[in-house]
């Protein structure tokens, strides 16, 4: 075999690897891509929407005050905690103050500590929906309380009163006045009525 011939050869043979690598390395590429967007996506969906027109950190009471067509949205027990306002102050878990202050802290469902929401407020969970002036939840507890007169829709049923206890964690409410206490699961309700 001559030398040229084996050159040839050789040369068929170091582009044939380099093509493989090539291939490999772009499949690879196009894998880490298409997982990172996964997880991004994933990540994304998973976490707490909020929005609101101006909103103000407060160092010494770990709390955003947000003013202006508040919403938010949180994911509890594979549903969704709607909240729309005017003004809300959502206080957060703090790990030790920045002393600088520098970075304000970023807002997630983990660092939720509790809401006090005040305005025209609409709350909506699986098949309840509330209407009132001023309501507190707890995020840890998973309480909702509303203190005040109250309009709103359970189901197919129409709720007016006065003062609510909401039990997201064990899907269960309790309004005062009228004494009306109510269950709910994903696709039934239940509900007991005592006094008037």
């Amino acid at each position: 075999m001559s030398k040229r011939e084996t050159d040839t050869k050789r040369g068929r043979r170091v582009w044939y690897c380099f093509n493989t690598f090539s291939y490999l390395a772009l499949f690879l590429g196009f894998s880490c891509l298409s997982f990172a967007q996964k997880s991004h996506q994933s990540e994304s969906s998973s976490r707490s929407l909020l929005s609101a027109e101006e909103a103000e950190w407060d160092w010494k009471d770990g709390r955003f005050q947000l003013t202006g067509n508040v919403s938010l949205k949180l994911k509890i027990k594979d549903q969704t905690l709607s909240l729309k306002c005017q003004e809300a102050s959502l206080y957060l878990k703090q790990n030790g103050e920045d002393p600088l202050r520098q970075a304000l802290p970023e807002f997630s469902q983990d660092s939720l500590q509790k809401i006090i929401v005040k305005g025209a407020v609409e709350l909506r969970y699986n098949s309840l929906l509330i209407k009132t002036a001023e309501l507190v939840y707890e995020h840890t507890s998973g309480i909702v309380i509303v203190k005040g007169l109250l309009k709103g829709q359970w189901g197919d049923q129409r709720l007016s009163g006065q003062d609510l206890r909401l039990n997201i964690h064990q899907s269960q409410a309790l309004l005062s006045k009228p004494k009306f206490k109510f269950l709910w699961t994903k696709d039934t309700h239940k509900k007991s009525i005592w006094g008037r």
